[in-house]
């Protein structure tokens, strides 16, 4: 959401407020509907106003061209409102559409993974790595493993710089933070421009969320953050490239060390393969019946491929740590 059409959802409520105290006036008193109507509508304002000066007051360009995307949220505590600003680490937009699909607004599921094209494509980016430090510990650890993800995908200078500055990231050292924060964002970028209605090469980005979304469906989005099970799918994903030769098994420790070394996992030992496998069937990447799914052939670089069957991915689900 940015600073131009994050007003909207004030204006879609002061027009629906509008049409309502149009009809409460045909079919009721008028006193009391202008009054009711009145209400709505500076409701309708407010909210609009808290999200746009929300956006306004915690956007910090730091990276030129590339916008995170915060989800505001205004809820009644008491006699007065709240504005909660929820904080990731935001070249994430499959953060967001994991509370999108399990949150307050499923019909901006579709729309938030693909560019919010009703919405229009921001002329201008930005990101706030200091409210990081707001962040619970494993808030910001899950924000980290969608970070690995770009460097096992794309960038092993990236890779290793999250292996080597970890004291400093959990520090949450401004630099360090802004360091691992803008080449994330510039590999996305880079990415989506390339293909920005996922046809093809933007399927990159879905390293790891192939296991990730179902174990999500599984536990019907309550165990895990979505990071946590990027991490899972992160090791299913090595595990499987590594038994197909595609995959050194030095990279795959590398990365299930690195993974590791963040701090421990929710368990998985209680969720069957089979389970995962039928929620896999369902996943998005699934394109005429067949499943689509990032591997990695080294740290830095992965490919897609579309033959994997069901033996392979029960082996690798079992290899990690899943249940028959």
């Amino acid at each position: 959401m940015d600073l131009l059409t994050a007003p909207l959802p004030g204006l879609y409520l002061g027009l629906l407020a509008f049409l309502l105290d149009r009809a409460l006036r045909r079919w009721w008193d008028p006193v009391p509907a202008r009054i009711w109507g009145a209400f709505a509508l500076v409701l309708a304002i407010l909210f609009g106003s808290s999200l746009f000066l929300g956006t306004v007051l915690l956007s910090v360009d730091i990276v030129p061209g590339v916008r995170t995307v915060e989800k505001l949220k205004l809820r009644s505590v008491g006699n007065s409102l709240q504005l909660d600003i929820p904080t990731q680490i935001l070249p994430t937009m499959a953060q967001v559409r994991r509370q999108v699909k399990s949150g307050a607004w499923p019909m901006w599921n579709d729309l938030a993974g693909a560019g919010m094209p009703l919405l229009g494509d921001p002329q201008s980016q930005s990101l706030q790595p200091l409210v990081l430090a707001t962040l619970p510990r494993r808030e910001f650890r899950a924000g980290l493993y969608e970070v690995i993800k770009y460097g096992m995908t794309t960038s092993r200078l990236l890779f290793d710089r999250v292996a080597g500055e970890r004291k400093a990231i959990f520090a949450r050292a401004p630099e360090a933070l802004t360091a691992i924060i803008a080449e994330s964002c510039r590999i996305k970028a880079s990415v989506v421009a390339d293909d920005e209605r996922e046809a093809g090469p933007r399927r990159i980005l879905n390293f790891g969320h192939t296991a990730a979304h179902a174990i999500e469906a599984v536990t019907k989005y309550r165990r895990f953050r979505h990071g946590e099970a990027v991490g899972y799918g992160m090791l299913v994903a090595a595990e499987l490239a590594r038994a197909r030769g595609a995959l050194a098994d030095r990279d795959r420790q590398a990365l299930a060390d690195l993974v590791a070394s963040l701090g421990p996992l929710p368990p998985i030992n209680d969720l069957s393969a089979t389970q995962m496998l039928e929620a896999m069937q369902h996943d998005k990447k699934v394109v005429a019946g067949k499943l689509h799914f990032v591997l990695p052939t080294a740290i830095g670089a992965a490919t897609i491929v579309d033959d994997v069957t069901e033996k392979e991915l029960r082996a690798a689900l079992r290899q990690v740590g899943f249940a028959k």
